[in-house]
C-alpha cells in the first residue's frame, strides 16, 4: 500500500488538544492526549504530552513530511504518523 506523504504545514491543524498513540520499539503503546501549538513565525508545529508519563515536547518543522492518516471506508483525513527516534508516533484530529 503507497503511504500518503503530507508536509506538516499542509495539515491545517489548529491549536489545540488531541489524542496520542505512541508505539514504541518493543511495540508497546501508550494512548495519551497531546497539545499542538502552531508557530506561524517560525514555521514549526510544538506537539506537547501534558502528563507526567511521557513530559516530551518535539518540534516539527513545516516543511517536514509525514503520514496522513485516513479512515478508509469514508476516506476523511484522521490524523497523521511520524517516526521518532525509536517511536512511531499517531496524532489524531479531534473535533
Amino acid at each position: 500500500m503507497e503511504k500518503n506523504m503530507v508536509k506538516v504545514k499542509d495539515l491545517q491543524l489548529q491549536d489545540g488538544t488531541h489524542f496520542s498513540n505512541t508505539v514504541e520499539q518493543n511495540k508497546e503503546t501508550v494512548r495519551s492526549v497531546v497539545i499542538t501549538t502552531t508557530d506561524q513565525r517560525a514555521k514549526k508545529l510544538m506537539i506537547e504530552w501534558p502528563n507526567d508519563k511521557n513530559r516530551e515536547v518535539i518540534i516539527l518543522p513545516f516543511d517536514k513530511e509525514v503520514e496522513l492518516s485516513t479512515n478508509v471506508a469514508t476516506e476523511e483525513k484522521v490524523g497523521f504518523v511520524f517516526d521518532h527516534g525509536d517511536k512511531r508516533i499517531i496524532i489524531y484530529f479531534m473535533g
